[in-house]
């Protein structure tokens, strides 16, 4: 099983706002791991450059490392 969340932003004042989506999104990524905790990962594409970060483990665990905080 695997749940599915997301974020687009299009709005130019987006990065205003970085904060609060990053802790929206990593309480949307947690709350996505009732539907397993096998694996989790992470996709963002920013001013045409795309980050990924993903792990086996759950969410929760995911959302601490190094390679998820520095992509975010």
């Amino acid at each position: 099983m695997c749940g599915i969340v997301g974020v687009y932003i299009t709005s130019p004042e987006g990065h205003l706002h970085h904060k609060y989506m990053k802790q929206h999104f990593n309480e949307l990524l947690v709350a996505a791991q009732v539907r397993g905790t096998h694996a989790a990962g992470a996709f963002v594409l920013r001013k045409g450059t795309a980050f990924y970060s993903k792990d086996a483990g759950p969410a929760s665990e995911l959302i601490k490392s190094g390679t998820y905080k520095e992509m975010m």
